[in-house]
């Protein structure tokens, strides 16, 4: 799209004569998720403007605010979260899914391997927990050290993160030990 006016006229040309987008009752990912997965700040704009919502879920529970925390796509995060996304949700798990749920700030920080210190901050911003774990028992704090990242791990304690936070299940305790 060249612009975010042609992306909005595209878009409405498109849309269900009922006024309900095809994409957010049938498919596994909306626009919006696709949109934020991949940083395309335009289209994830023009989705915002013409009523796409920050907080719909795939059929298993994911949004795009994880998506766009996942991938580092800090300006996708800072818009959806302006939107109105819920900077603490984490979905809800299908009996299909074994996927683990993440808050969007562990994503953020690293849980998947990368981190962004801008979507932390833009999250943050947003009220999003900074002690809240994910499924797994890990707080972004956890998931940044676990991942060697030094700058979302220094971020996360200047901004308040509990340095004592316990994991909730045993078996990760040991990643945190020295060796």
């Amino acid at each position: 799209f060249e612009s975010e006016d042609s992306s909005i006229r595209s878009l409405d040309s498109n849309e269900d004569p009922d006024g309900v987008w095809p994409n957010d009752d049938q498919l596994s990912k909306s626009l919006l998720h696709v949109a934020a997965e991949t940083g395309d700040v335009p289209m994830v704009q023009a989705l915002l403007a013409v009523g796409a919502s920050p907080d719909f879920e795939s059929e298993w529970g994911l949004t795009a605010l994880r998506f766009a925390s996942e991938n580092g796509h800090a300006e996708c995060v800072r818009l959806l979260l302006k939107a109105g996304a819920d900077a603490n949700n984490m979905g809800a798990m299908t009996q299909e899914s074994d996927e683990i749920l993440y808050p969007s700030l562990c994503l953020a920080a690293g849980a998947r391997g990368r981190g962004s210190t801008e979507c932390v901050a833009h999250l943050l911003e947003c009220g999003a927990r900074i002690d809240q774990k994910c499924d797994e028992g890990l707080s972004a704090l956890h998931h940044a050290a676990e991942s060697g990242l030094r700058l979302e791990v220094d971020y996360l304690i200047r901004a308040g993160a509990n340095v004592n936070l316990l994991t909730t299940f045993p078996e990760h305790a040991d990643v945190f030990r020295p060796q």
